[in-house]
């Protein structure tokens, strides 16, 4: 009888769980891309038994999609400060869900979750923490392990960072890892450069692979000391990194996907500080949009919204031909000028006056 009575429950449970979803399914809004930080296709599973709930199920989505979107938009340090968010101060910042491909198998519960996040909420969320987050796009990026034991060279195939890189996905999923092709020619430079590695610009091996943007990590092992340095190209930047770990055994798979994990996590760091937007600084500059095109000024002006590191603009003063804006922004002015011209928009600098052409 219990059973009988168990499975009529978890019936009841089902419909009235799949009517209330299809409410909220259907009522599907569209949102602007520029207002909010969307974490997409975010596999939920639950048993279902007599504490099956709808609300703990969306609450389990919107908590695991905020850390899958600190993952994208926070340092690893500073994600480890907000380990213990209350989800009643996560949901404040949901703007919107979707519940996509639900199925009821086998007494569980399978769905995937798309959770809207309010990019100004999540902003000013993290200026009361005193952190500030970053904007970085998917970044494709050429990745060359060379392993360095006792002045011998390891690549490619016989490089066990070569290997397993790929097989240890992390959660951002910022950068796109392009492994190279074995290739003799690369091969035979690379020996012919064994004295000078650390100068070695790989940016021609890079172009092979349709991208300018490369890592070139050279994996020093000296007994179970593994020193992991890198000459990082990501766009118009550059860095050199350095990462030491210790009682590393090389033949064992679990040190090694240890050591590809927190490499990633420390490369993704460098990418994101790259683009890190600090809101604690504010300047200003005034733009001229010498235009009357009711069309050109609403879309300069739908532009100034989407520039994350626009803090706020306002009009100064207009005539039937020009406009002048006051932009507040949180970056340097050349930074400002090149996200400006991704819009279509090129600043000049016309006798001490920044004109929009």
């Amino acid at each position: 009888m219990f059973i009988s009575f168990l499975n009529i429950i978890k019936k009841t449970i089902y419909i009235i769980f799949t009517l209330i979803f299809l409410s909220i399914i259907s009522s599907d809004h569209s949102l602007a891309s520029n207002h909010i930080l969307a974490v997409e296709e975010l596999e939920i599973s639950k048993e279902i038994d007599l504490e099956f709930s709808r609300n703990k199920i969306i609450d389990a989505a919107f908590k695991k999609a905020f850390y899958r979107l600190l993952s994208q938009i926070l340092n690893s340090t500073d994600i480890k400060k907000l380990k213990n968010v209350n989800i009643r101060e996560i949901k404040t910042l949901v703007e919107n869900f979707k519940i996509k491909n639900e199925i009821f198998r086998e007494n569980k519960y399978y769905a995937n979750f798309d959770v809207y996040f309010n990019k100004k909420k999540i902003k000013f969320f993290l200026e009361k923490k005193n952190l500030f987050y970053s904007n970085p796009k998917q970044i494709s990026v050429l990745f060359l392990p060379i392993i360095i034991k006792q002045e011998n060279l390891y690549l490619f195939n016989d490089n066990i960072f070569y290997k397993y890189w790929l097989t240890n996905k992390d959660q951002s999923g910022l950068i796109n890892y392009i492994m190279p092709l074995e290739d003799i020619d690369e091969i035979l430079k690379l020996i012919s450069s064994q004295e000078n590695l650390e100068n070695l610009d790989i940016i021609e091996i890079a172009k092979k692979y349709n991208t300018e943007n490369y890592i070139l990590s050279l994996i020093y092992l000296e007994k179970k000391k593994l020193n992991f340095f890198s000459k990082i190209k990501f766009e118009e930047y550059k860095k050199n990194s350095n990462l030491i770990f210790y009682n590393v055994d090389i033949k064992d798979e679990d040190s090694i996907a240890t050591i590809i994990k927190k490499a990633k996590v420390h490369l993704n760091d460098i990418w994101k500080d790259f683009n890190e937007i600090n809101t604690s600084i504010k300047l200003s500059i005034n733009l001229i949009l010498n235009s009357n095109d009711a069309d050109k000024i609403s879309k300069f002006e739908n532009t100034l919204a989407k520039i994350d590191d626009i803090s706020s603009f306002s009009i100064k003063k207009f005539d039937l031909n020009k406009t002048v804006y006051e932009i507040i922004y949180n970056t340097d002015p050349n930074k400002l000028i090149k996200q400006f011209s991704i819009y279509g928009f090129e600043i000049v600098n016309d006798e001490s006056r920044w004109v929009i052409q």
